[in-house]
């Protein structure tokens, strides 16, 4: 999974805390930067970024989001057995679903804390 994302300004700024397992390093996101379960990605006020999964999934993030890969993992030899579910924290983005939510919709969700979204494209921005 990789990061694509603008950050211009000192107020514009793309992070990604990583790790699960109670251990976290917050570290500045670079454009082509990994990221994987467990990681949240955090944009600034005037960033935006773009996450594009190894299923053809992409995930388009707005300003002041905060994002949580909580579970992801997919094999090109077994498509059917991949898995994406992510928690929108607080922000806005959109997504466009690759191989596993075609493949399985139970296998692909996003729960952000208002509600939980399952489709295969949908844009949404929880409520503060």
């Amino acid at each position: 999974m990789h990061l694509r994302g603008a950050a211009a300004e000192a107020r514009a700024w793309i992070s990604v805390l990583q790790g699960g397992d109670g251990i976290a390093e917050r570290s500045a996101a670079k454009i082509g930067a990994e990221v994987r379960s467990g990681d949240v990605v955090q944009l600034g006020e005037q960033s935006n970024a773009q996450i594009y999964f190894t299923d053809s999934s992409v995930v388009a993030l707005r300003p002041e989001t905060e994002f949580r890969i909580r579970d992801y993992a997919f094999q090109a030899q077994q498509p059917e057995t991949g898995h994406a579910f992510f928690n929108l924290i607080k922000g806005g983005m959109r997504t466009v679903t690759g191989l596993i939510g075609r493949r399985n919709r139970e296998s692909y969700s996003v729960d952000t804390p208002v509600a939980t979204i399952e489709h295969t494209r949908h844009s949404l921005r929880p409520r503060a």
